[in-house]
């Protein structure tokens, strides 16, 4: 049984190397489709700008504004990082800083009613270009690779 360790050693460490190359592989390829994404909603807009307008989209689904150091919490941008981002997207015209009903001297976040337009078209045409992209795949198949995903996330989370 000793003997046969080693192999199964070696086996683990050459399934590991082939996932890490198809993950960067599928991150290289995520980034770009985010950038043509990105570049629909604007052609000053980046990657980070279109994940960033997802955030408050998700956070922010009725339009009523979120508050800044949640969009930090959950995009783990430091404050500087987020205020600059959320300054060009404003520029944009893609979000608006509203004050908050609750403490006059708060701002919240919200996107523009052109900002939340385009996102959702973007979303949409997303989704479509997936539909076509994995029509020959089946249900089956396609609930698997969410499933495994899912798990892959989760044991890559990173709590700190």
């Amino acid at each position: 049984m000793g003997i046969d360790q080693p192999d199964a050693d070696e086996q683990r460490r050459v399934a590991i190397g082939e996932l890490e190359r198809e993950l960067s592989l599928l991150f290289r390829r995520a980034r770009r489709l985010s950038e043509r994404m990105a570049g629909q909603i604007h052609p000053e807009l980046d990657a980070a700008g279109y994940a960033l307008l997802i955030t408050i989209l998700e956070l922010d689904p009725d339009g009523q504004g979120v508050r800044a150091v949640d969009l930090a919490g959950k995009t783990r941008l430091h404050k500087s990082t987020l205020s600059r981002s959320l300054a060009v997207l404003e520029g944009l015209g893609l979000l608006a800083r509203v004050r908050d009903p609750q403490d006059a001297r708060a701002r919240l976040v919200t996107l523009t009613d052109q900002g939340r337009t385009a996102v959702r078209e973007s979303r949409s045409g997303r989704s479509e270009l997936m539909l076509q992209r994995l029509a020959e795949w089946d249900d089956a198949d396609l609930s698997q690779l969410a499933e495994l995903l899912g798990r892959l996330s989760r044991a890559l989370t990173v709590d700190n």
